[in-house]
């Protein structure tokens, strides 16, 4: 395993090779590029058989890394959050009953009242739900959604670019971000925005041209997947998105405009009804979302920097209270002056950029401004630019927030990569050299960062003495106590969807009474107890 560091040096180190072969040998790179292009165009005549290729190799490839290098351990709030979405999903409920206790309950992002549900959006939810439905294994959902990302590259790119340089653009790009990301390796999702993405930029060049009134229908299921897996960052592209097909409906037949529109129309209608539901199910008003009542009742800090620190709730138990009040607050407080705002901007970008490019790429990508006069680069420009504008007014990002537009992220280098192979310097194909060894490193960037070495050993203790506790005869109650200075990010007090029938219930340790409380109301199990220090193995007894 490497560093971060080491990743990055290996990836500059990388780029100057790239470089320096493609003024060394720029007649083999340039030739080196032109065989590549005459297979891709020759093996892959239409996106159908070329989506369908990516879509399984994205699927074994992503189950091969997970078994041979690191099976993913849920390890962040949110992983655990999405899993409980899953688990009522796949039990044939939209929420679950409140705890019959609360306090020793009380997690990260996931309410506890009045119903017990995850706060978040449903779209992570039901894919992980579909792959415990499948096969049993909310893992096997994620690699559906990458299989299906890597099907949606194809299908997109192939309006943008010609045909050979769309079959290379989606390979790369497919083993990248559905193979090896952690879109893919991970419970935190990105590739249903994502997917979401390719439908509605793939559909719209489409309708430009006047193919079928179904692109429509694809543009909409886009628009849908968006609204359930990332409302905010999908409402800020869908705006741009709804202009450009705006006009293209302007420059059509009244009747085939309408029939359009009411095409476009279905999914995310339907996806308006499933929010509703699922809000009145959650939370008793089909109007208050989860995730913002859940925020009212804990955040002291709003996740947007337009906000004003409120006034502390009454929290029931301690890390709970130090999340919000300290790490929340704090990573709010430092943005809300000029200089914080743009060291945090600052700090935004460097992780948008170190997930979505690297310097391998940088030399290729300075001649986007060379293709700048094709069709739609400026309008894909402006959309990632503007999303990436808008990072200034969010207290936080990482990469899957911008899951909406890694699409036309790709489009932008394959088509930059296209302007630089035909640049000469006194007619030496230097550029057609540097594409080449360009797409040469760029897997082998993505397998380095696979290797990233993984800094918390929690996860998989945490896994162990789960399946460890499942295998017993007689069902358990965990209590959980953190020592001095315990991160408020490494979380064990997560459960499954039925508190009452699961095997292994984690709950807080607030004391005997509490604890008695706990094991009155799930009667019939074995109670421990575990103590979790800073630096030191977990202590594990019996109670």
């Amino acid at each position: 395993m490497f560093s971060s560091d080491q990743i990055l040096g290996t990836e500059v180190a990388l780029a100057l090779v790239a470089l320096a072969c493609a003024f060394a040998w720029p007649s083999a790179g340039a030739l080196g590029l032109a065989r590549a292009l005459h297979w891709a165009r020759d093996v892959f005549r239409g996106p159908s058989r070329l989506a369908w290729a990516l879509a399984m190799a994205s699927f074994c490839g992503s189950a091969l890394l997970a078994v041979w290098v690191h099976w993913p351990e849920p390890s962040v709030h949110d992983e655990f959050s999405y899993l409980l979405a899953a688990d009522t999903f796949a039990s044939g409920r939209l929420t679950n009953p409140a705890p019959e206790v609360l306090a020793p309950f009380e997690t990260f992002h996931v309410l506890i009242e009045p119903t017990y549900a995850s706060k978040y959006p449903s779209g992570q939810g039901l894919i992980l739900a579909l792959g415990k439905l499948l096969a049993g294994e909310e893992l096997v959902g994620v690699w559906l959604s990458g299989a299906a990302l890597a099907a949606g590259l194809a299908w997109m790119l192939w309006a943008w670019l010609p045909s050979a340089w769309a079959v290379l653009g989606a390979s790369l790009a497919s083993f990248y971000l559905c193979t090896t990301s952690y879109w893919t390796q991970s419970y935190w999702g990105g590739a249903v925005a994502a997917l979401g993405g390719t439908l509605v930029f793939g559909a719209l060049p489409r309708l430009a041209r006047g193919a079928g009134a179904a692109n429509a229908a694809w543009l909409g299921l886009g628009l849908a997947l968006w609204m359930i897996s990332r409302p905010f960052e999908g409402m800020l592209v869908a705006l741009p998105a709804m202009a450009w097909f705006a006009k293209v409906c302007w420059q059509r037949p009244l009747s085939l405009a309408v029939r359009r529109v009411i095409l476009a129309a279905l999914a995310p209608t339907a996806a308006l009804a499933w929010i509703l539901v699922l809000n009145h199910a959650v939370t008793g008003s089909i109007w208050s979302i989860p995730y913002f009542v859940y925020d009212s009742r804990y955040a002291v800090a709003p996740p947007f920097l337009w906000g004003q620190v409120s006034g502390e709730p009454v929290y029931l138990t301690t890390p709970v209270r130090e999340y919000w009040t300290g790490f929340a607050r704090r990573e709010f407080e430092r943005q809300t002056t000029l200089p914080g705002l743009l060291l945090g901007f600052s700090a935004k970008t460097r992780v948008f950029l170190r997930f979505f490019t690297s310097p391998v790429m940088a030399a290729a990508s300075l001649f986007v401004w060379h293709a700048r006069h094709t069709k739609g680069l400026g309008f894909a420009l402006a959309t990632c630019s503007w999303l990436w504008l808008s990072s200034l007014v969010w207290t936080y990002n990482l990469p899957h927030y911008s899951a909406p537009i890694a699409g036309l992220g790709v489009v932008l280098f394959f088509r930059a990569a296209r302007a630089a192979s035909r640049f000469r310097l006194r007619n030496r194909r230097v550029g057609a050299a540097l594409v080449f060894w360009t797409l040469c490193a760029l897997p082998v960037v993505a397998g380095l960062r696979v290797t990233q070495e993984r800094s918390v050993e929690w996860p998989q203790w945490r896994a162990r003495m789960q399946s460890d506790l499942e295998g017993q005869v007689q069902p358990c109650v965990v209590f959980v106590e953190y020592g001095p200075g315990h991160s408020v990010h490494d979380e064990w007090v997560y459960n499954g969807a039925d508190l009452a029938s699961t095997r292994v219930l984690w709950a807080r340790d607030l004391g005997p009474e509490s604890n008695a409380l706990v094991m009155q109301h799930y009667p019939g199990r074995r109670a421990y107890h575990l103590r979790l220090d800073v630096n030191q193995a977990p202590v594990f007894r019996r109670l």
